[in-house]
């Protein structure tokens, strides 16, 4: 009888080899998300069968074919869901033997077998105090779902976005761009793109710049964000108006800034109280052309005083020129910015209520002092915008199609506010009344029903939310509590038929009706 001498690597192979035999969906008890698709799924059930010592280091596993019967999944998924675990270091891949557990260190085998029935007690937050001071800050719900239901405001009329003509566009810009046109940009926006909105904004808003002077970002949001960082320190005084806009309230809130209120009283802005309160802002923040929330226009003698404050009190102006396109009576009012002769004002402008806040892209017209340290701050920031969307909407400024939008909506937007001011005036004159109604997608109203007034503006938007009208209260954008007098409600127009305007006008009647009746 002859012993051969058999190395025991070959028994070790033989005897892992077995365990391509055993039933490995009986290891896979994981219940994985099941939005996943089936390689993402049996890639987390193998993994944590790993990490939770279901499956030894070692072990080789069934073949892709043999594992596809055993899991009733194809042979593409298993393959898929492998290679991402080898990747990884889950498994590993032998040569002409097959695909085995990898051996993982204690260290990494992080989960246990409670992972998925308890969770863990969350790390301490351990933010900066400027993370704890945002975190602190008011502001809106960010899982909140716009509702296109009267009178949302805040909102273009996406149906009428030029979707074939852009769409064209794109693809046209995306053929065409040159070589450095597809590079990062660290210039604060492509210069052709700079040119056509210096020009654009010199004829139709009276603005005075060079393309250098335009910076481009990522939504007026962005704009007011990187304003407020680099202008304000914790504890510097700025005047804001009163009610004014809750998204730029929010951002110079989260810095630290210590807000002086410009009352909006009979439509025009009261200087006196916020000068009484501090004589020397670092900077004032104003919308104009279109005062956010009540629709009020600055008077040109009211420009001209601002202007004169912030020469001699030394403060920069932000003029947010949000929606001053859509002016209904006469040309729009020239822009603030091109009435500055000491460099003071920081202009901001956006594409979102003209075409569509998809578009991510919004302007600032700088004082050319500080054009170097904001376009700096901007490509920190990574709020820059894509080189594909400023090339197209280059063409769309330059061959015209922009103005005529502009022209279109205009059109549009003042059919639908005519109908809700009619509507208004047939059914709900004895409870509200329009404020300054000129220009925008928007207009506030007064209460002016004794009851109405003692219920108070919140809580008649809160039942007016609850009946399917979305509505905003004017408290909601006031800096301190608003007198009954000054409370009023906030009715966008734009996105809305004529016929959903009048609808909703007769259902808001009917529902005053009713609360003055309580």
């Amino acid at each position: 009888m002859v012993l051969y001498k058999v190395p025991i690597q070959t028994i070790r192979q033989y005897q892992l080899s077995k365990s391509i035999h055993f039933d490995i969906q009986a290891l896979l008890t994981t219940e994985p998300d099941q939005s996943l698709p089936q390689w993402r799924k049996l890639y987390h059930q193998i993994k944590t069968a790993i990490l939770t010592d279901k499956l030894k280091a070692d072990l080789r596993l069934p073949a892709s074919r043999e594992l596809a019967k055993q899991l009733g999944l194809s042979r593409n998924t298993i393959i898929t869901a492998f290679d991402q675990l080898i990747a990884e270091g889950y498994l590993v891949a032998k040569q002409g033997s097959g695909t085995y557990v990898a051996n993982i260190s204690p260290d990494q085998q992080f989960l246990t077998t409670s992972t998925h029935s308890s969770k863990p007690a969350p790390a301490p937050l351990n933010l900066s105090q400027h993370g704890m001071e945002m975190g602190a800050v008011k502001r809106a719900n960010f899982n909140q779902t716009w509702r296109y239901i009267p009178f949302q405001s805040g909102l273009p009329d996406l149906t009428q976005f030029p979707r074939a003509e852009f769409a064209k566009l794109l693809s046209q810009v995306t053929k065409t761009a040159a070589i450095d046109q597809l590079d990062y940009n660290y210039t604060g926006g492509l210069k052709p793109f700079k040119q056509a909105i210096a020009t654009y904004l010199g004829a139709s808003r009276g603005i005075i710049c060079q393309p250098e002077q335009v910076l481009i970002v990522s939504g007026s949001q962005a704009a007011l964000d990187l304003t407020a960082r680099l202008l304000i320190d914790k504890g510097d005084d700025i005047w804001f108006e009163h009610p004014g806009y809750g998204g730029a309230h929010s951002v110079f809130a989260a810095v630290g800034a210590n807000f002086h209120a410009m009352p909006i009283i009979n439509d025009q802005h009261q200087f006196a109280d916020a000068i009484k309160s501090c004589p020397h802002p670092k900077l004032a923040y104003i919308t104009p052309s279109h005062q956010h929330p009540t629709g009020a226009t600055m008077s040109l003698k009211h420009r001209q005083t601002m202007l004169q404050l912030a020469e001699e009190r030394n403060f920069w102006l932000i003029e947010d020129d949000y929606d001053s396109e859509y002016r209904y009576d006469g040309r729009p009012i020239a822009a603030l910015q091109g009435l500055d002769q000491s460099h003071r004002t920081i202009y901001i402008g956006t594409f979102s209520k003209i075409l569509s806040p998809a578009l991510r892209c919004a302007y600032m017209v700088l004082p050319p002092q500080l054009v170097n340290p904001f376009t700096a701050a901007s490509f920190n920031a990574g709020i820059n915008v894509p080189n594909i969307i400023q090339l197209a909407l280059t063409e769309f400024i330059n061959n015209g199609q922009f103005t005529s939008h502009i022209r279109k909506m205009r059109v549009l937007y003042n059919e639908r506010r005519l109908t809700l001011l009619s509507a208004i005036d047939q059914h709900l004159s004895q409870y509200i009344k329009p404020m300054s109604t000129n220009a925008g997608m928007h207009f506030a109203v007064k209460i002016i029903h004794p009851k109405l007034q003692i219920l108070g503006d919140t809580q008649i938007a809160k039942h007016l939310r609850q009946n399917d009208i979305s509505i905003r209260a004017l408290s909601l954008y006031g800096l301190t509590p608003l007198p009954p007098s000054q409370q009023g409600l906030l009715l966008g127009f734009a996105p809305f038929t004529p016929a959903q305007l009048t609808q909703a006008a007769v259902k808001m009647a009917n529902i005053f009706t009713k609360l003055c009746q309580a």
